[in-house]
């Protein structure tokens, strides 16, 4: 008899909070819980007992310099010690579990540690935890992990258009640097959403500590940032022209992924945020979007020139304005700047959760259920995904049943007056209360720790006999299901 369990989305990496500091650069700030429960498995010596970690175990994208792919392995390397050395009980916690000849690991590769497989990484990894051929097995190249014929095992990431890897031409670079040879992000280039962590959130995060836990980095965060940086339009714009004219639009060829209006299109210039914003909004919307987070008079930053952004706008395409986000317009205390900027941030907040968003028995990302049925009509029953780091179990019809792993990584929760949105009005006075404690007092209060795992019981024949997605419960050390 073997029991699995499978977690995912560690995201084990950046730096931790300064003292004078609400939050530091680590979206996993409890690394000595998540070694409290792979030392719970670990103590099970009279059990078969394999974890398997499904995506993200660390997360190159929050460590120094920022990088949406790191192609100097020397610096990869580093990276990856100084996140081993900064995560000590958990890598030794690992190293214990492997100390078991009845345990053994199973890695897959996420979207943000993509490094891992190139082969220098592999060997400080698998050196650290005491890794070997019998109890260590590391799937990439975007192979599936399958248990007997019921259970498929993946990151998810596949079938996400913002982080879909180039999994041929990841291979193609390590064929080269096994080589010695020249390589860059001309044979492989990282996901968009890679790139929009790398270049954008990261620099967000120096004054917004929360935004990284808006995840999966896919377009639906993309009102947010504009609606806190109305100036990151540019920016946004010019990352996702880089992608529009690049192949890795190709990588995703074959995959069921919904192609985004850009894709169908071929547009280019400065309408390209406008096609990924008109995805998640309708057409009135987008344009009260782009109304609210166009009203700052541009006499505030021109010393008396009466030109407006409206104006500027007709001139340039549309014009996000100048004051750099919410923050400081509850600084500038002027109210009807505020006022005009919280519908747009409310409409952004509501896109990207919903009163379900956090509800295990409910899928509310459509395309992770598109693939789930997909692959259960290849003849599997039970399909587990991670990658957007909410724990599902959902029902999929018959026998069949799609899960989700979820994260050990913190999650922002917005407060569910404000994403119900019954009343407008009150809506909007719970919002601004929301930022001034977000950014000024209380980011803690708003912060979600809910650490889940997939729970697999086989019988002889590889058979599933029991599955569940578990709770740790990281006060008493237990595990308890989820109904």
């Amino acid at each position: 008899m073997r029991e699995i369990y499978i977690i995912s989305d560690l995201h084990l990496g950046g730096e931790p909070a300064k003292p004078n500091e609400l939050r530091g650069f680590q979206l996993n700030t409890h690394g000595r819980h998540l070694a409290d429960f792979i030392n719970l498995l670990a103590q099970q010596e009279n059990k078969q007992i394999e974890l398997v970690i499904n995506g993200d175990l660390v997360d190159f994208l929050a460590e120094l310099p920022w990088a949406d792919f790191e192609y100097n392995t020397a610096l990869a390397v580093q990276k990856l010690k100084r996140i081993m050395r900064r995560e000590e009980p958990v890598f030794t916690a690992l190293q214990q579990f492997l100390c078991s000849s009845n345990h053994s690991l199973v890695l897959l590769m996420g979207n943000h540690d993509l490094e891992l497989c190139l082969p220098a990484l592999r060997r400080v990894l698998e050196e650290k935890i005491g890794a070997t051929g019998a109890n260590f097995r590391f799937i990439y190249d975007g192979e599936a992990y399958t248990i007997g014929t019921e259970v498929l095992i993946e990151h998810g990431n596949r079938y996400d258009a913002w982080n879909s890897a180039d999994d041929n031409n990841l291979r193609l670079l390590r064929e080269k640097m096994s080589r010695a040879e020249s390589a860059g992000d001309s044979i492989f280039k990282a996901p968009k959403g890679s790139a929009l962590v790398a270049q954008i959130m990261n620099p967000m995060k120096e004054k917004y500590r929360f935004v990284d836990m808006l995840k999966p980095e896919t377009g639906a965060v993309i009102p947010i940032l504009l609606a806190l940086e109305p100036t990151l339009r540019s920016k946004i714009d010019d990352l996702l022209r880089i992608y529009l004219s690049d192949t890795v639009l190709g990588a995703v060829t074959g995959r069921d992924i919904p192609a985004t209006s850009t894709e169908k299109t071929g547009a280019t210039g400065e309408d390209l945020v406008n096609r990924e914003l008109l995805q998640l909004m309708g057409d009135e919307e987008l344009q009260e979007f782009l109304y609210a987070t166009d009203e700052i008079n541009t006499q505030e930053e021109t010393s008396g020139k009466e030109t407006s952004t409206r104006e500027l706008t007709n001139e340039r395409g549309f014009n996000f304005g100048f004051i750099s986000g919410m923050l400081q317009l509850l600084l500038f205390n002027s109210r009807d700047t505020l006022a005009k900027r919280l519908p747009a941030l409310l409409k952004a907040l509501q896109t990207l959760q919903n009163d379900k968003t956090f509800d295990t028995a409910t899928e509310t990302f459509t395309e992770y259920l598109i693939a789930a049925r997909r692959l259960v009509a290849n003849g599997f029953r039970y399909i587990i995904f991670g990658h957007t780091h909410l724990g599902k179990k959902v029902h999929l019809g018959n026998d069949a049943w799609y899960f989700n792993s979820g994260t050990w990584a913190d999650l922002m929760a917005f407060p569910p007056q404000i994403i119900a949105a019954a009343n407008k009005e009150t809506a909007l006075a719970q919002l601004e209360q929301f930022i001034e404690e977000i950014t000024l007092t209380n980011l803690a209060e708003h912060i979600r720790f809910n650490p889940t795992c997939v729970y697999i019981r086989l019988d002889a024949y590889e058979k599933v006999q029991q599955i569940e997605l578990l709770a740790y419960q990281w006060q008493t050390n237990t595990l308890e299901p989820i109904n």
